[in-house]
This record gives C-alpha cells, structure tokens and sequence, in this order.
C-alpha cells in the first residue's frame, strides 16, 4: 500500500466507519450484514482508505455513541475539496448550520 493511503489511515483510526449512502440520504454508519460496525483500524482499514483516496467510496470516521436510539457524535470534521473560495462558503454554512455548537 502507498504511504499517503498508510499515513492517512493512521492518522483517522479508531472509531467506526461511515459510508455515503445517497439513497438512503447521506453518510450512514457502515455495517456488516451481522449488524457489527465497521471499524476504522487494521489492514481492511487501510485498504478502504485507499480505495477512498484514489476510487472511492466516500468514507468518513465518526466516534459513534449510541444515545435514545440515535447515533451522535462528540466531534466532526469536514474536508471540502472544490477550492478555496467555495471551501470558505461551505464552511460558512456548516458553522451557521452549527450554531452555539461550534
């Protein structure tokens, strides 16, 4: 595996894994058929997070807890990829979004 795939997913392990799911409206924590969470650590991590860098899909890594039958998160991180201009807009909104939280 590439150091760029190595260092990134050192860098981002731990927790669980989430995938885009457009049909089902976004980001939604991956899951095995079993029901197990995917988790973002070892060599199947590393693996997906090449597979992320250079082809897809769109991951992310959220720190899941499990509260009142809804999955929170205690910290977030957003990456933007269109430039620095709309990346200045989008983040803008995701503060405005945020409110108090941020």
């Amino acid at each position: 595996m590439d150091e760029v795939s190595q260092n990134c997913a050192m860098l981002f392990r731990g927790g669980k894994v989430a995938i885009d799911h457009p049909s089902m409206g976004g980001f939604r924590p991956w899951t095995s058929e079993s029901g197990a969470f995917q988790p973002a650590d070892g060599d199947d991590w590393v693996t997906l997070v090449h597979d992320h860098l250079w082809t897809g899909p769109s991951i992310g890594v959220y720190p899941l807890t499990l509260y009142e039958d809804e999955f929170d998160v205690y910290w977030g991180c957003v990456d933007w990829d269109t430039g620095p201009a709309e990346s200045y807009v989008h983040a803008c909104n995701v503060r405005e979004a945020c409110g108090n939280w941020v």
